[in-house]
């Protein structure tokens, strides 16, 4: 009897949409922090709420695969039973009749004639137990080809489940992050808006003065209204990162929240980075690899189910070696990309410390700028002028702070396995 297989097959989606089951409004999701980012979003992402049951939904389709193979078992076993039972009583029908034409009424052409009839009844029969004898053994062969599956399954499952979460974190602090980069940008618009608004008059009292052409105004205020804009497009794209944010939280797309600033670097952490160490934790835990492992295993366990010699045993077994060759290339794939994020991070250190140094020159001169201001020195406007230039530098300094911990969170998930751009 041909052997019953069943393949429990569970697909996640990485990349649900985050307004999809929204969870309701709730006060522990107004306020956030890069730090619990991770805690909010495993806790009420729609995408991961999903992906968290789905070690639910095999346990249910491995129960009904179970009752499955009981059922076929038990209805094989049934009907081989009632044909033996049947042939029983035909063969014991011929076995009176031979007796009859043997003792009472002997007639030697129908003994052969029932005789031969017989065996060819014991004969069907003896197959037919034979069948019945390999039902048994299907069972336990089955049953246990179905747990080989489901084990391979759930280690599948679970490597989708985390891979689908830490997906989701990894987007959300991806928004986070472009959320401060935007409002650094926004206030740089501002303080160049709110110059040019002082220079404004000044211009006309230019003009008034033939100091200035006419022509002189007209394109200062095409930079004013070009100013203005800059301001309300940043402005659209903080609440749409707001919005997404939000998403991904399961809150409606509107909802206020609370950005808070980044945590201060770990300079020790980053400083102490183990490189060997770290790549072979990255190799260990990349779910990509860990998925084309799982998968290279079931097409090893077709192949060895396949009858011997078959085409399908072939199939198996080619699909299965082009896995291996898949393994291998990721591998290679891994090591270059958490080297560029390793070198990616060393950069945003080295431009970390050119702006730091810039910051702090920029500093000195500022404070020497408010001295030279405060004994009348210079005038509001240029006090103004060195202000908007300082605030530039500070906000330089804060996006170099923002672009370490950025590269060192890539580097961060590389090590835990999720390089995204392997992923897809």
């Amino acid at each position: 009897m041909k052997k019953i297989i069943i393949a429990v097959v569970v697909t996640v989606l990485l990349m649900l949409p985050a307004n999809v089951l929204a969870e309701p409004t709730t006060s522990k999701g107004s306020t956030l922090s890069f730090d619990n980012l991770e805690e909010l979003i495993s806790e009420y992402n729609p995408a991961v709420k999903i992906s968290d049951r789905l070690l639910e939904i095999l346990d249910q389709q491995y129960d009904l695969a179970e009752d499955l193979i009981d059922d076929q078992i038990s209805a094989a076993q049934t009907a081989l039973t009632a044909q033996i039972a049947q042939y029983d009583s035909q063969i014991a029908s011929y076995t009176s009749l031979i007796d009859y034409y043997t003792n009472i009424n002997p007639d030697p052409v129908k003994v052969d004639t029932y005789t031969t009839a017989k065996n060819n009844l014991e004969a069907v029969k003896t197959l037919l137990q034979a069948q019945l004898n390999n039902v048994d053994d299907s069972e336990d062969d089955s049953e246990e080809e179905l747990e080989e599956d489901f084990d391979l399954d759930k280690r599948q499952t679970r490597c989708q489940i985390t891979l689908s979460r830490d997906t989701q974190v990894y987007l959300a602090q991806k928004s986070y992050l472009g959320y401060l980069t935007l409002s650094s940008k926004l206030q740089e618009a501002k303080d160049q808006l709110d110059l040019l608004n002082k220079n404004q008059e000044i211009m006309k009292l230019k003009v008034s003065l033939g100091m200035a052409t006419q022509a002189d105004l007209e394109n200062f205020q095409v930079s004013l209204e070009s100013a203005k804009l800059a301001v309300d497009g940043l402005e659209r794209e903080i609440s749409n990162a707001e919005g997404t944010l939000n998403l991904a939280l399961g809150h409606d797309f509107n909802k206020q929240l609370t950005i808070e600033p980044l945590p201060a670097l770990d300079w020790e952490k980053i400083h102490n980075i183990d490189y060997e160490k770290d790549l072979e934790s990255a190799l260990a835990a990349n779910y990509k690899l860990e998925l084309l492992n799982v998968n290279s295993l079931k097409k090893g366990n077709e192949a060895e189910r396949a009858d011997e010699d078959s085409g399908e045993e072939k199939i198996a077994e080619i699909a299965r070696e082009n896995l291996e060759i898949q393994i291998e290339d990721m591998k290679r794939k891994i090591e270059s990309a958490f080297d560029q994020a390793h070198k990616n991070l060393l950069a945003k250190e080295d431009a970390y410390e050119v702006a730091s140094s810039n910051y702090q020159l920029s500093t000195t001169n500022w404070n020497f700028t408010k001295l030279k201001y405060d004994l009348g020195i210079i005038s509001s406007l240029d006090y103004s002028d060195a202000q908007n230039k300082y605030e530039v530098v500070q906000h330089q300094y804060q996006n170099a702070q923002q672009a370490v911990l950025e590269a060192y969170t890539d580097y961060q998930w590389a090590v835990a396995g999720l390089i995204p751009s392997l992923n897809s």
